[in-house]
């Protein structure tokens, strides 16, 4: 499913209502309603079962690289930084997770080189591809995925960016 190519997708913003769908009906994600996506903030926030920043991938694009990682990242650790300054915290101890979201991602071969794979283990990001979105849906309609088995996907703690490792695990559950 590339949900990047459907007719009516002209721009990023436009994918923005059609991933919140599609996680807030498939899985119960709850996202922040006053993070849009506007210039200097993360596209997506989800807020419940867990806290994650998400940047999506333009439309058109065949591949994300490294430059998605590096803004969600630092959405990620702006807004760490932002909540542990106010006396009511939002956050509190809560891990807070960060993925990219789009069709593929770039992989470069040496040492000198960084795409997007090798810089979201580094900096332990999630990338998570439409197909990826369309499995978990699929998953979830047989077994009942959990707070738990979500948090693995979305999350990258184990220098494992791609999502689609940690997907192939939970099938054999299937």
């Amino acid at each position: 499913p590339s949900l990047n190519r459907l007719p009516n997708v002209h721009t990023e913003y436009n994918l923005y209502p059609i991933l919140r769908d599609i996680m807030n009906k498939n899985f119960n994600f709850k996202f922040d309603s006053n993070i849009t996506g506007k210039p200097g903030q993360t596209d997506l926030f989800i807020e419940s079962p867990f806290f994650c920043c998400c940047e999506v991938t333009p439309p058109g694009s065949n591949a994300t690289g490294f430059s998605k990682v590096a803004e969600v990242d630092g959405h990620r650790k702006t807004l760490v930084f932002k909540d542990s300054k106010k006396a009511d915290k939002r956050f509190g101890d809560s891990y807070v997770g960060a993925c990219v979201i789009g069709p593929s991602f770039t992989i470069e071969a040496g040492e000198d080189k960084a795409g997007a794979v090798d810089m979201a283990n580094a900096m332990k990001i999630s990338l998570i591809s439409y197909n990826d979105l369309y499995e978990l849906v699929c998953i979830n309609e047989k077994i009942k995925l959990k707070e738990e088995d979500f948090e693995k996907i979305f999350f990258n703690k184990n220098e494992e960016a791609e999502a689609s490792l940690r997907i192939n695990r939970l099938k054999k559950f299937v």
